[in-house]
């Protein structure tokens, strides 16, 4: 299936047809294949700043695009159980084209915020799959992606927390799936805090931790 149409099945149903996964030697992607997914990742950065507080960062195409690839190669990893452990690795190894910036983590959730609903199905199947192992490190990697996704671990936020449509993003998707692995005392905390103003009854997981955070701080002053 192309990269084109893997992204419309994606947006319109989140559902998807994979072929089996290109040896390790062709795992990339000819960049022509991959810029015929443009107009779809075009329309899905539409979607989502439709649905953002603020302004979010401008779209980065060669990021989207490789977010994209990556993905798709993951989903084939995940209906073609055939690939052994080295080449599941190499297959999800290529490297994001830019640096860290609110600009690139806007750019690769587009398709990466799919990343929690393949983990589950991923544990689901076979919990010691390697491929299980390649998905939590990406979703390491990128934070604003993998809420809710657990044996995520401490991430790293600063790439993104400036920018105030990111977080306040990320603290809908707290909010939203109750991950209260990702309070931090600080920022996040402070963003959550704002966005349940005196509605806690509507993530109240979320605003029990929240108020024993700040209890122990508190006591530490």
């Amino acid at each position: 299936m192309s990269i084109r149409s893997f992204l419309d099945e994606l947006r319109e149903s989140g559902r998807v047809r994979v072929g089996p996964p290109e040896p390790e030697r062709a795992c990339a992607t000819p960049d022509l294949a991959l810029r015929e997914a443009d107009g779809v990742l075009a329309e899905m950065d539409r979607d989502a700043r439709r649905e953002l507080a603020f302004e979010p960062p401008p779209l980065i195409l060669p990021v989207a695009r490789w977010a994209a690839a990556l993905f798709q190669r993951a989903c084939a990893f995940l209906v073609h159980r055939e690939a052994g452990a080295g080449e599941v690795r190499a297959g999800l190894s290529r490297p994001c084209p830019e640096p860290p910036s609110p600009r690139a983590v806007y750019s690769a959730d587009l398709v990466l915020r799919y990343l929690p609903d393949l983990a589950v199905l991923a544990r689901a199947r076979a919990p010691g799959d390697p491929l299980v192992g390649e998905l939590v490190r990406i979703g390491r990697a990128w934070p604003l992606s993998s809420v809710g996704m657990p044996g995520v671990g401490p991430v790293e936020t600063g790439d993104f927390l400036g920018d105030a449509s990111l977080r306040q993003l990320y603290a809908d998707r707290i909010l939203e799936r109750g991950d209260l692995s990702r309070l931090d005392g600080g920022l996040v905390s402070e963003s959550l805090r704002a966005s349940l103003g005196l509605a806690g009854e509507l993530a109240p997981g979320v605003a029990a931790a929240l108020a024993r955070e700040a209890s122990a701080a508190e006591a530490c002053r």
